[in-house]
């Protein structure tokens, strides 16, 4: 079974529970669905117009449902083993720069890709070189979590509540990438010396 089909099914379930048969409220899931958000100019124009709203942000459940639909199609064709095994022959396949490179990439792509995302074709690709290479994948992966998570941050694409944040109170990406996003690469190059430092004698 399709895994959309039981969390709609769950979805149903809680509105049915929460609304009709503990608050006995049919109008208030209409309030929560919140239609009427696509019908604001804010919904359709970007820039600095906050989207007046309460209960579901529409917006954010688009951008992310366009963005799965890119990156399923990315995965598909291969582009994300391709770029990691690319930049794995760009240094030679050393190990220690495997960590360093694969960190900083990954840290990069989720500014622009779910961070959850991009941490699951990275670890897979890393696990794959692994066996290949002989050496122990997870202090790697340690440090590619810590990337994608300081990398979505960075951004307003990079994480679901960023995505809330902004549209709810109209900031752009530039906006977060001038302010969050100086403040996340500053942590990520700190982040890069502590993990090479504390790994580099296990790798």
């Amino acid at each position: 079974m399709a895994r959309y089909v039981p969390a709609l099914a769950g979805g149903a379930f809680t509105i049915l529970i929460v609304f009709l048969i503990i608050m006995k409220s049919p109008a208030t899931i209409w309030k929560v669905l919140n239609f009427g958000q696509i019908t604001q100019l804010a919904f359709w124009v970007p820039g600095h117009h906050p989207l007046e709203s309460v209960g579901v942000n529409w917006q954010t459940i688009i951008f992310i449902g366009g963005m799965m639909v890119m990156v399923e199609g990315l995965g598909k064709v291969g582009f994300f083993r391709w770029l990691c095994l690319y930049v794995a022959r760009l240094v030679k396949f050393k190990v220690v720069a495997i960590l360093i490179a694969f960190t900083l990439l990954a840290g990069f792509l989720a500014m622009f890709i779910d961070s959850i995302t991009v941490l699951l074709f990275f670890a897979m690709v890393t696990i794959e070189l692994a066996r290949l290479m002989k050496f122990d994948p997870v202090p790697i992966i340690i440090a590619e979590i810590f990337a994608a998570n300081v990398g979505g941050a960075a951004t307003m694409a990079g994480d679901p509540p960023n995505i809330i944040i902004g549209t709810a109170l109209g900031y752009s990406f530039s906006d977060f990438l001038l302010n969050t996003g100086l403040i996340a690469w500053v942590g990520m190059l700190v982040a890069v010396g502590y993990f090479w430092l504390v790994f580099r004698k296990n790798l």
